[in-house]
């Protein structure tokens, strides 16, 4: 039999011969790539909402320790400049509860 001639050839046989990728090929890989960018996004989604939490678990207790330290040096410069005893700014209740806070 006789070879057929290059220049006739079967479409099969012309895309074979370019070496190209196949429609289904290019397909499958865009899902794969696909299938890993929205693994990735998630990921990173995931990462800055823990970020955001550890940065409140982390400032919201400083935040309060500076609140209390200002509360009581605002209660020291009271009493320093009122030169006058706590039972007569506060309720007897209240100093006992402060009392105790200090011990």
């Amino acid at each position: 039999m006789r070879e057929p001639s290059p220049l006739i050839q079967t479409p099969r046989q012309r895309s074979l011969a370019a070496g190209g990728f196949s429609l289904l090929e290019v397909l499958v890989a865009l899902v794969l790539v696909a299938i890993v960018l929205i693994s990735v996004y998630r990921l990173y989604s995931q990462s800055i909402l823990m970020d955001r939490r550890a940065r409140f678990d982390t400032v919201a207790p400083q935040l309060a320790r500076l609140k209390l330290a200002e509360l009581e040096r605002a209660w020291q410069e009271a009493e320093e400049i009122a030169g006058i005893s706590d039972s007569l700014l506060l309720p007897p209740s209240m100093l006992e509860k402060l009392r105790a806070l200090r011990r």
